[in-house]
């Protein structure tokens, strides 16, 4: 096809067809020097019967109410209906996921003039029984709504061959038919009757044999061919470089991003870059998952039930939206407070009451609360129209897509939209009146399954499947993944179809010979159309050696080595594009005058440089996962509220032990009630009442065992309850905040830390650095309160277990003092452990002012839980190190 024929049509099996032999037809008038041409005519099968169907309306008026034409949507519905409520589904599958299955077969049924009722005399199986009769209701559904199913379209016109003179073209091209059913050779007939001529263009002549190359696997072809088409680029002005992958539908991504990175890879870094792409996919995405689409189709969702906060944000965050889409920082708030308050999903409602707790936020509450009118005004049961009307009126209300001018893609996509609504309005027939849940899974669904992909560019390359390349002339050709898996596909017969009556058909799908055969046609055909053709398949794919496909033995070629690049092109064009530039790995900025930090800076900093640099210099940490129930450290505040409330009414050991039992529970009971009320109404309000019961008996046991130890040690008071402290060292202010500090008989005082999960060993305590800095500083911040030991509570599982350093053994039940151990330095004496501590410390804190960030991890264990590894990414440095290693064992 070399020019546009205002009498001709040019007809294809499948849509993909169509639009590769448009995009050929574009590129040649490009290639030859054209601006503007008349564009061809060029149909998929399915549309221009329906064109037919509707051209000779009319006609048919005139001789009475003519049925009126279900669209795909409208009788995957009603198939979905029928099978959900003739209660014959065995399996726990939703009636959606068996109407593909059950359409496909009614098609084929049609197509070679099955007979139904025959079916349902003698089905050879339960399925083939289901689906008879399954089919005898949907029969009688359209025979009574006057409705035509598509798989019934061509024999309506058969039926009104006087309508067809007229609505024909004079000629038609057929590409890409290299199976018809008896359906379509009745219809061509009639057609060639009714005056059309049909051509169809035949096989030529192969112009040279094909190279055959084996890979090593599947991601090694892959690079091999995106190497292959970019090196077709450059090497010429070849004006269609094609290249076939039969799994296109399943690594869509993964080809289409090697592909980006062999032949563009600048668009890596900014993919929402919209010039001429480099190269094309024939297959489209969902519309549902476009990014215009995505949060219309978000937004509405919001409204039918309580929404997963992810999906929340992500339809705020939309730029297509009006509201506060460009202040991402206190979006960023927004979610992170929710977390914090295990909030997982949402109402409008109750969004629009977080979005009013932060000022930020208030054109967003105020476009809630008119949303939430809009949506109170709706009746609980709407038809498709009228809740098309409804959607638009909430999209329009959000200002979607915001009011800004739509690049080429985003226009297009809103164009599909509105194409996707008009033929979705086909179902109000079938379902009637429903509720908004129905209706918006229904347009939902169907956005999912209808692909979008914008019109091209002009590229040269073609990324395509197996049959849309079919009967699609080419400079250049590259098919993949020739293996006995894809070439032939493995028969997979229709479930719902008896297989005798499938083979006797000839179904590609249900016969091994009729697959061998269509796959043998389309390679023959590749080799025909394509002036250079290369074959590839992977030997292995992980440890499983692949069979070549069988049909290769046909062309008895020698096959090659395909030599796959190391890597997919990024790295080098990175590395061409850019200069090195040497930086110290510890250049942190020195803390300036004045600054402050915490005890945990310190441990982090005695860690790894980097993580105290990052976690509190640059304040950057992980973001929270979504809790259900409450947290770790939700239970360690509890623990520390219950606990604070309790000796600071307790006081002192005299007062614990003159409770009789009943005070002793409580005094209990008052500071778990204490900790769960401060906690918050709104925490408890979204967790089941047995959640707070569950929580408040551990609470109430934590405390009694931890009562229990107190009671076992000599007296003491407490001097202070939790509170802050301030202590200088090293130049560097710090702030800490002890969580108790007792004074003893003798009035020295010790320092107790509660622990809820993991609690520092004394001996981490004693190394340089410390592994924990915590507790040693808070001992130096009270030395001059006669300190004589640092002591942790771990309260977990029902029970208290205390371990610490003391100066003596007179400080706390079963702990011996520094002194009677005869420890060695620093543990001498509890005076020079301080004076050790001092010194170790100073130097953190020496080395936390001076912004030292080495990325120096203290060991392993350190990077497991640390929330940075993105940022100071240790495990690409490691990888090189150990690679650096490798290559040097290797020359040695």
């Amino acid at each position: 096809m070399n020019s546009a024929n205002a009498d001709r049509l040019t007809l294809t099996p499948n849509r993909r067809l169509a639009r590769a032999l448009r995009d050929r037809f574009a590129q040649r008038q490009r290639a030859a020097g054209h601006e503007v041409w008349e564009t061809p005519r060029i149909l998929p099968w399915e549309t221009f019967l329906r064109e037919l169907w509707e051209q000779g309306r009319a006609q048919r008026c005139v001789r009475g109410e003519p049925p009126r034409l279900l669209s795909g949507l409208a009788a995957a519905t009603l198939w979905e209906q029928l099978i959900e409520g003739s209660g014959e589904l065995e399996t726990l599958l939703p009636a959606a996921r068996v109407v593909p299955e059950v359409m496909a077969a009614w098609g084929e049924l049609h197509a070679h003039a099955g007979d139904r009722q025959a079916l349902l005399r003698r089905p050879p199986t339960p399925a083939v029984a289901s689906f008879a009769r399954w089919a005898e209701s949907y029969a009688q559904r359209c025979r009574h709504a006057r409705w035509l199913d598509p798989a019934e379209l061509p024999a309506a016109l058969l039926a009104d061959a006087e309508a067809l003179t007229d609505a024909l073209p004079r000629e038609l091209e057929l590409v890409g038919f290299d199976r018809r059913t008896p359906q379509q050779e009745r219809l061509l007939g009639a057609f060639a009757r009714a005056g059309c001529t049909l051509h169809e263009a035949g096989v030529p002549e192969p112009k040279q044999a094909p190279r055959v190359y084996a890979c090593a696997d599947a991601q090694a072809e892959l690079r091999a061919a995106a190497a292959w088409a970019a090196q077709q680029v450059r090497a010429s002005d070849q004006t269609c470089i094609a290249l076939v992958f039969p799994d296109l539908a399943a690594r869509r991504a993964e080809i289409q991003r090697a592909f980006t990175a062999a032949l563009a890879p600048a668009r890596l870094l900014r993919p929402w870059d919209e010039a001429a792409p480099a190269f094309e996919i024939s297959l489209g995405e969902a519309l549902a998952e476009h990014p215009l689409i995505a949060p219309a189709l978000g937004l509405l969702g919001l409204a039918e039930r309580e929404a997963p906060l992810g999906d929340v944000i992500t339809v705020l965050r939309s730029p297509f939206l009006a509201g506060d889409a460009e202040n991402s920082l206190a979006l960023a708030a927004l979610e992170r407070s929710l977390l914090d308050d295990a909030v997982t999903s949402l109402t409008p409602t109750a969004l629009r009451q977080a979005c009013l707790r932060h000022e930020k936020l208030a054109s967003s509450a105020a476009l809630l609360s008119r949303w939430r009118t809009l949506l109170d005004e709706a009746p609980r049961r709407q038809t498709a129209s009228a809740w098309r009307r409804q959607w638009e009126a909430e999209l329009a209300l959000w200002d979607w897509p915001a009011g800004r001018p739509l690049s080429s893609v985003n226009y297009q996509a809103r164009e599909a939209w509105g194409e996707l609504l008009d033929e979705w309005l086909g179902v109000e027939g079938v379902m009637g009146q429903v509720t908004r849940g129905v209706a918006l899974e229904s347009l939902r669904r169907a956005a999912g399954e209808r692909l979008f992909q914008p019109e091209g560019g002009g590229a040269r390359v073609l990324l395509l499947g197996a049959l849309e390349a079919a009967g699609l002339d080419c400079d250049a050709l590259w098919v993949s993944g020739l293996t006995a898996r894809f070439w032939p596909r493995e028969a997979r017969p229709n479930p719902y179809l008896p297989l005798a009556w499938q083979k006797v058909a000839g179904l590609p799908e249900a016969l091994p010979e009729a697959a061998m055969a269509q796959a043998q046609t389309l390679l023959r055909g590749y080799l025909a159309r394509a002036k250079a053709l290369v074959f590839s398949r992977p030997r292995c794919e992980g440890e499983e050696v692949l069979v070549p496909s069988p049909l290769l033995s046909f062309f008895g070629v020698a096959e090659e080595t395909a030599a796959a690049p190391e890597t997919d092109g990024v790295i080098e064009a990175v590395a061409m594009a850019s200069r090195s530039e040497s930086l110290p790995e510890d250049a942190g900025l020195p803390l300036m005058s004045g600054g402050h930090a915490g005890a945990y800076a310190l441990t982090a900093q005695a860690a790894c440089p980097f993580q105290a640099y990052g976690r509190f210099r640059l304040t950057a940490e992980s973001w929270p996962e979504p809790q259900i129930g409450l947290s770790a450290v939700d239970r360690g505040k509890l623990v520390h509220w219950a606990l604070e409330h309790l000796w600071s009414a307790l006081h002192d050991l005299a007062t614990l032990a003159a409770l009789d039992a009943g005070e002793h529970r409580r005094r209990i009971a008052l500071a778990a009630e204490f900790a769960l009320g401060k906690l918050g109404d709104r925490r408890w309000a979204r967790l089941p009442q047995f959640v707070r019961v569950a929580e408040q008996e551990s609470l109430v046991r934590l405390l009694a065992a931890e009562l229990q130890v107190e009671a076992q040690r000599p007296p003491f008071a407490l001097l202070a309850p939790e509170g802050e402290a301030r202590y200088e060292l090293a130049g560097l202010s710090l702030h800490l905040r002890p969580d108790r500090i007792d004074q003893l008989a003798d009035g020295r005082c010790l320092v107790i830390d509660y622990k809820t999960g993991r609690a520092p060993k004394p001996a981490e305590w004693t190394e340089d650095p410390p592994r924990d800095a915590q507790l040693p500083l808070y001992a130096l911040a009270q030395a001059g309160k006669g300190v004589a030991g640092i002591l942790v509570l771990r309260l977990a599982d029902g029970a208290c277990n205390p371990a610490g350093l003391v100066a003596d053994a007179s400080i706390w039940p079963d702990l011996k003092g520094i002194a009677e151990a005869g420890q060695r330095p620093p543990l001498a004496d509890w005076p020079a452990l301080l004076e050790f501590w001092r010194t170790s410390l100073s130097g953190l804190a020496a080395d936390y002012l001076a912004g030292r960030a080495e990325i120096k991890p203290r060991e392993p264990e350190v990077c497991r839980y640390c929330p940075l590894p993105a940022l100071c990414r240790i495990g690409e440095i490691t990888a090189i190190t150990e690679a650096e290693a490798s290559e040097g064992e290797a020359d040695a």
